[in-house]
């Protein structure tokens, strides 16, 4: 799903009606519950070009898109490499940071000026909003091994596929990213350069 954004910025009121709408979209939460949790949830905007956060700074946030789109990437003898695109309603997050304090491995920037929720991992917190609201921490279950599930089709097809077949999954599966990402980092992302992608690009055309 693609949501424009505007120039100027939600007034705070348009924010939480964008957060009610995504918690709803989850069920099992009352409108009561809804409306709670809305008050709790820290949601910021942010420009294209911002860093969320760079590798090797120290880092204890996760986030989740509501609207806009996110890249990870790490350096590689100065030349990037993506690892990921995060697009609506999908959450970047590292349970290894959270869990160990670690430094970021890679950095996190907007593609474009994006809406995000942004938590930062507190245990205490954690349990005691849990706590308040039970069914919750089903949810975050389910969506944990939504994510987890996606990753783990990622890799396996991208360990087993060429690059030529990564771009006409993509072609396939997700045109959105096609459409929304400059092609120099989609090769960067599908593991060849920019020119070797062009010539991927004419010779499914030429098909």
């Amino acid at each position: 799903m693609s949501i424009a954004l505007q120039n100027t910025e939600l007034s705070e009121k348009e924010l939480r009606q964008i957060v009610i709408d995504f918690i709803s979209n989850f069920g099992m939460l009352t409108s009561e519950e809804i409306e709670a949790l809305a008050d709790l949830i820290q949601v910021k905007q942010f420009k294209k070009g911002t860093f969320l956060y760079k590798e090797g700074e120290n880092w204890d946030n996760c986030y989740c898109i509501l609207k806009g789109a996110l890249r990870e990437f790490v350096l590689v003898d100065g030349v990037e490499k993506t690892i990921h695109f995060f697009f609506e309603y999908e959450s970047a997050v590292k349970f290894t940071c959270h869990q160990y304090k670690n430094l970021a491995d890679s950095s996190l920037i907007c593609l474009e000026d994006s809406i995000v929720i942004v938590g930062n991992y507190d245990p205490v917190q954690e349990a005691e909003i849990y706590k308040k609201f039970p069914n919750l921490q089903e949810i975050t279950r389910m969506a944990t091994e939504q994510d987890f599930g996606k990753m783990q089709d990622f890799l396996s097809s991208f360990m087993t596929s060429t690059p030529t077949q990564r771009y006409e999954d993509l072609i396939t599966t997700r045109p959105d990213i096609l459409q929304r990402v400059p092609l120099h980092q989609i090769a960067s992302y599908i593991g060849v350069t920019p020119e070797s992608l062009s010539r991927i690009r004419k010779k499914i055309v030429s098909k």
